[in-house]
């Protein structure tokens, strides 16, 4: 589910899987939360992301938090209220699958794609070919750009902020600014 500015992102933070499940669980069933994904980090540290109203996710994290802690795990939380536009666009620009990311795992919730792609003539294999923009080379971005639907004018004059930017937009939105 993309994440807003204007919604609060909780994150769970566990030792295992079986926590991590546990805390997605709570935190469904005590408030009107939705479930942004579960990230494998690294050395067994699992990240559980709710997304909602403030309040809501404040009321989903602490039932999580009470949760794991009654059944002997310890928990890091935190709640990012009314997020700035730059750190939804961090969360919403991760890989929405599991095999698509190159190196720790991501799962989301109702991994199926619910828009129809905005390629015309393209295969998905030959767009997909980085997850990561923004560890591209001018050349690359530029090629990139092109290929999900950026018209030339806008591709050919951006600087690399810029056409990250329209990149990330493009992505997530499925528009031009």
């Amino acid at each position: 589910m993309p994440v807003s500015s204007n919604s609060a992102l909780g994150l769970i933070e566990v030792y295992g899987f079986i926590g991590a499940v546990e805390g997605a669980d709570a935190s469904l069933k005590a408030a009107s939360v939705s479930l942004v994904g579960v990230e494998a980090v690294k050395g067994g540290i699992t990240t559980v992301m709710i997304t909602g109203e403030v309040a809501a996710v404040k009321a989903g994290v602490e039932a999580a938090k009470a949760a794991l802690i009654k059944i002997g795990i310890q928990p890091k939380t935190h709640v990012i209220a009314r997020m700035a536009d730059d750190t939804a666009l961090l969360i919403n620009a991760r890989p929405q699958n599991f095999k698509d990311r190159k190196g720790p795992g991501f799962i989301t919730a109702g991994s199926t794609l619910k828009q129809k792609p905005q390629l015309i003539n393209q295969k998905v294999s030959d767009v997909q070919a980085d997850p990561f923009p923004e560890k591209m080379t001018m050349q690359e971005l530029r090629s990139y750009a092109r290929k999900i639907g950026l018209p030339d004018s806008k591709v050919r004059v951006a600087k690399k902020d810029k056409l990250l930017k329209l990149v990330n937009k493009f992505i997530i939105e499925g528009k031009e600014e």
